[in-house]
């Protein structure tokens, strides 16, 4: 396989991204995705497009749609340091694309990103039921920091 193409979303890129994200969702069935997240998540990723504190990545292999990153600069208050962190909010590769290095260049290039903005510290989560995802990050060299934790009454 040749090396992925990275390029900035753009709004040509939205009817291949949903297949993306209907991937992710479907991997992770532990989590409560709303029933139309589609339909919201659209729109939101518009108005992110051009925002200085996201980053909208997208990998291509042979002119297909691959992989999708979105990265976010977040303060974090005044108590925690450092004053603004990297997070990456949703991170995928489509599955029959997985172990071919996709990944690997798409979190290089989000964290270059990150770093073009003067960010050198990521945070993320994990769903504890997802190990694929769990393994992929710890290779990165993340650690868990913390437990989130929910209640549902």
């Amino acid at each position: 396989m040749s090396t992925p193409e990275i390029t900035t979303l753009t709004a040509a890129d939205f009817d291949d991204l949903r297949g993306l994200i209907d991937e992710f969702v479907v991997a992770h069935p532990s989590l409560p995705f709303r029933e139309t997240y589609w339909d919201t998540l659209r729109p939101w990723l518009a108005t992110k497009i051009n925002d200085e504190n996201t980053v909208q990545l997208v990998t291509r292999q042979d002119g297909q749609l691959t992989g999708y990153a979105l990265g976010l600069v977040q303060d974090t208050g005044p108590l925690i340091a450092p004053g603004r962190v990297g997070y990456v909010s949703l991170f995928v590769v489509s599955q029959s694309f997985r172990k071919a290095g996709i990944g690997a260049a798409l979190w290089k290039a989000l964290q270059t990103s990150f770093l073009d903005r003067g960010i050198t510290e990521v945070e993320l989560f994990t769903a504890a039921a997802n190990p694929t995802s769990n393994r992929f990050w710890e290779r990165h060299n993340f650690m868990p920091l913390m437990i989130k934790r929910r209640l549902t009454s």
